[in-house]
């Protein structure tokens, strides 16, 4: 077995050790809820009432994504008009010439057209989609896509000058790039300076408006992109999973970064506060686009997912020169790339489509200073070298990208499937199939699932409707806040396969974890420590013969080490930490009163309550759906961000699908389609082997 390593740059997470000292499971473990009678109204059905005010960014999630421009198919609508068709130069020459200048001579609102075939996207060099049209390829076939950009791949490891990406190897070629740009500059070029202006009062949570100086408000104009952030504020403050030491950290706990006084083993430098985000320590963020302004008045298109201080020196920044607009990549295949195969960057309203992207090293798709992207019915798989430390992450997000939606995709096979670094702010990641995380080289370790975190600083990210193995949130590299869990289907165990060292990887053997040869530490929701203002409503957890009683499941657990932390609900848990829960994470809201119950007090100087929120949830280990005490609706809205059904769940299907999909409330937890195969489309294009054709 190789040994890991670390790309440049590249931030490393803490391999599980084993760890003996045991700690109590708290008593309120016992899943009781009561959540407040003056909820916030979110989701696409209104008067839905499962969310505080200050957790509720339906407002922003029904924004996410192309969906105020109505969707990818409503601009694909309106280009009716193609400026040509490539065909591959083939021989293994490279394509990438041909390809850029025809992008360059397309008008804008057009569509270049990429005929079936193998494109040659030669090491070092790439394709710059820097324009407003659609890049597509040739429909699908039975399923699978036919135009394909390569970059050429060798059987060496570490791979030889002019080669991409290597399966089974830790390190790219000679010259890494990406295999395709969507930017309107190239890479490492930015947009010129990003100028700030201070805010001279506080922007509230769900404030539309901010007041800037005067003496910089002439800044600013309609339909600009600007970024909306602050100071941390951090200092040393009480760490709940390390008592021997301070966490820097803010009063509030809305940041804590993973660095110690006095340090402990694992600790980040001072450059995990700038590493990912685009100004140091300002790693609670989000990216707006300004609708009018009136004196020093700035109005945006959607609300501010959280308040911005000016005690925290808020600004609002904008970038010297324009973003990229609408600039849409679909019904192709990226594969070997060797700095991921696709970047974002600088964009907004910008699609991938029907994308299969393969056998990258580094983040296989990135979206690095994005507004309002959109992933749609891709499929996202096998990373080259799935191993912790960066080389293996399949979709990430960075640089404080904001309303993103990931939908209707695939992502599996990976070291971590999906990434959110001091990014996310208002996103939605709905309907995918997310499975079969791994650390290559800890064989049965089960990795995080279907998260946004690795990196402190994500907020207000809403999780709908997805299949997964588990609901979690690291702390490697501090905490995330601000999550909604809602109707997914969170199994607890990965679909057995097999990784690249040969090893099958099968969470379910031996009665789903009772013996040290199944995966580890198996869990339905695990956010870490540090993960605050977290809302699990409506899903459904566990899996029947499986994870239940009849097994000895546990309900609730604690990290005890490797094969030693099954449960429904690991709240609170870090694998790096003393083997105890964050005591706020594993409190139930509303949280008992300060410092009763281990609660920790100095979260709560933020005025609102930061315990978990259960709510309407089934588990196969209690066999019930368990609500708040005080929810007496028992009721559960269809969305939190869509209105209506999805036009994916109908649209070119032969079988017939329900919708919602996961129903915790009926006497069917979990539909199937009407052919006998997965409720969840993506997961049924997966299953029948037809990423692109639904069943």
């Amino acid at each position: 077995m190789k040994r890991t390593f670390l790309l440049a740059a590249a931030l490393s997470i803490a391999l599980p050790p084993v760890i003996t000292s045991a700690a109590t499971v708290q008593s309120n473990l016992a899943i009781t809820v009561t959540s407040p009678p003056n909820q916030g109204g979110g989701g696409g059905d209104s008067g839905d009432s499962l969310l505080p005010a200050d957790r509720d960014a339906s407002a922003n999630w029904q924004m996410a994504g192309l969906q105020s421009i109505g969707g990818i198919s409503a601009v694909d609508a309106t280009r009716t008009t193609s400026c040509g068709t490539l065909k591959p130069m083939g021989g293994g020459r490279d394509d990438s010439s041909q390809i850029n200048t025809a992008i360059g001579n397309c008008p804008a609102g057009d569509v270049l057209n990429l005929a079936a075939g193998t494109f040659t996207i030669a090491e070092g060099n790439y394709i710059l989609l820097n324009k407003g049209i659609t890049l597509r390829g040739a429909p699908p076939v039975n399923g699978q896509l036919q135009t394909i950009l390569h970059r050429p791949t060798s059987g060496q490891c570490p791979p030889p000058a002019g080669y991409g990406a290597t399966m089974d190897c830790y390190s790219g070629g000679t010259s890494p790039t990406t295999i395709i740009l969507i930017s309107p500059v190239a890479r490492y070029v930015g947009l010129g300076n990003l100028n700030g202006c201070a805010l001279m009062s506080d922007i509230a949570a769900g404030s539309t408006t901010a007041t800037v100086s005067s003496s910089c408000a002439s800044l600013f104009s309609p339909g600009q992109f600007v970024v909306l952030d602050e100071l941390s504020g951090y200092q040393d403050m009480p760490d709940p999973e390390n008592p021997c030491c301070s966490i820097w950290a803010a009063p509030d706990y809305r940041v804590a970064y993973h660095i110690h006084t006095p340090s402990v083993s694992g600790d980040d430098g001072t450059d995990v506060m700038s590493d990912y985000t685009l100004h140091t320590d300002r790693v609670t963020n989000e990216i707006k686009q300004i609708k009018s302004v009136s004196g020093n008045t700035i109005t945006f298109d959607d609300p501010a997912t959280i308040s911005y201080r000016v005690s925290h020196t808020a600004e609002l920044w904008v970038y010297q020169n324009p973003w990229l607009q609408k600039a849409g990549l679909e019904d192709v295949v990226t594969e070997y790339g060797d700095d991921g195969d696709i970047q974002m960057q600088y964009c907004a309203y910008c699609w991938l489509h029907q994308v299969e992207a393969r056998y990258g090293i580094g983040p296989t798709v990135q979206m690095n200073t994005t507004f309002r992207a959109q992933i749609e019915q891709s499929y996202i798989h096998d990373a080259a070298w799935p191993s912790p430390g960066g080389a293996g992450y399949l979709i990430d997000m960075r640089f404080d990208s904001a309303e993103s939606l990931i939908e209707n995709s695939i992502s599996i096979r990976g070291n971590k499937v999906m990434t959110a670094r001091g990014s996310g702010a208002g996103s939605v990641i709905a309907y995918n199939y997310v499975d079969d995380a791994y650390d290559l080289g800890s064989d049965g370790w089960q990795e995080i699932g279907l998260n946004a975190s690795h990196l402190v600083g994500p907020h207000h990210v809403l999780f709908e409707g997805n299949w997964t193995f588990n609901m979690d949130s690291d702390a490697t590299h501090g905490g995330s806040i601000y999550m909604t869990y809602f109707r997914n289907w969170s199994t607890a165990i990965r679909s057995t396969f097999t990784g690249l060292d040969g090893y099958v990887q099968n969470d379910s053997a031996n009665d789903c974890g009772a013996t040290a040869w199944s995966g580890s530490p198996l869990r339905a929701t695990g956010p870490q420590a540090y993960s605050y203002w977290f809302s699990f409503v409506g899903n459904v957890l566990g899996t029947p013969g499986c994870t239940t009683a009849a097994n000895n499941f546990p309900l609730n657990n604690y990290f005890g080490g490797p094969y030693n932390s099954d449960g429904i609900f690991l709240l609170g848990w870090f694998n790096a930490g003393n083997g105890q829960n964050d005591p706020t994470v594993a409190t139930i809201y509303p949280a008992t009163p300060q410092g009763v119950n281990g609660t920790n007090s100095s979260c709560m100087t933020s005025g609102t309550n930061c315990a978990t929120i259960l709510d309407g949830n089934y588990d196969y280990v209690r066999n019930q759906i368990v609500w708040a005490t005080n929810d007496t609706a028992h009721t559960l809205p269809s969305s939190f961000y869509l209105g209506s059904e999805p036009s994916f769940f109908t649209a070119g299907a032969s079988c017939t699908y329900t919708w919602p999909w996961v129903n915790p409330t009926g006497s069917t937890l979990v539909y199937t389609n009407s052919c006998g195969g997965s409720g969840l489309p993506a997961k049924a294009r997966y299953d029948a082997g037809t990423p692109f054709s639904q069943p």
